[in-house]
């Protein structure tokens, strides 16, 4: 029995070369599937296991990737993975146009569910954009390495600054306020806005506040800050 991603066998006529639309692909292979198959209650069992099948090949794809196998080692690159995963998308969405009936009310289905779901990720995207961009920046370009080494070397540990992004948060919103930036008027409480994205820097450890810093000061300036918070410290 052919099954979701299966190919038919090659006749030696050769393949038209296209690219077409996500939803025109699972329509193309739903019309085939359908008029292979048929529509039964145990073919679309079959179809939403194929998705399991899908999965356990993108799990040994990546397996091959670490070569954490020691007697195979390292057998598939990052695309090979890549097209797994594509593999478990698209078999997902194969099946989900088989429960909902075609793929015209898959992609209704599909549109409706993140319209549900994207009002509460834009509300955790409004704290955890800055601080995961903190991140990803300070990591991009060195900065958190060679400023978590100094404060390695200064003994600095988070307890040190936790007071810091408070600070800090303060003044940038008050500099907002007072310099009436355009897009200053778009938000009612300024404070509000950096406050919370302190407090998510001081929910974590070192690296996190280290981040934070960078995230709103120089690298020279956060030096010279953990330079200073190490003068300060009690001798004992």
């Amino acid at each position: 029995m052919q099954t979701l991603t299966d190919r038919p066998a090659d006749t030696g006529t050769p393949t038209p070369q296209f690219t077409p639309s996500l939803w025109a692909h699972i329509a193309a292979t739903l019309t085939w599937l359908d008029g292979t198959n048929g529509r039964t209650d145990h073919e679309l069992s079959m179809r939403l296991m194929k998705i399991g099948e899908e999965y356990g090949e993108a799990v040994a794809a990546y397996i091959g990737v670490t070569g954490q196998n020691p007697r195979k080692g390292v057998t598939h690159s990052l695309d090979d993975l890549a097209g797994e995963l594509c593999d478990v998308v698209i078999t997902a969405l194969i099946a989900l146009a088989s429960l909902t009936g075609t793929a015209a009310t898959a992609e209704a289905a599909m549109n409706a569910h993140l319209a549900r779901r994207s009002p509460r990720l834009a509300t955790l995207l409004t704290t955890l954009r800055p601080q995961l961009r903190n991140l990803a920046t300070a990591r991009q370009n060195g900065s958190l390495d060679r400023m978590m080494t100094l404060a390695s070397e200064l003994g600095i540990t988070a307890g040190d600054l936790r007071d810091l992004p408070h600070q800090i948060a303060a003044e940038i919103a008050k500099d907002c306020i007072q310099d009436e930036r355009a897009h200053c008027h778009e938000v009612s409480d300024w404070h509000a806005v950096f406050r919370a994205e302190a407090d998510e820097a001081m929910t974590g450890g070192l690296e996190d506040l280290i981040a934070y810093l960078l995230g709103q000061l120089h690298e020279a300036t956060v030096a010279d800050m953990l330079r200073h918070e190490a003068a300060c410290k009690p001798p004992f």
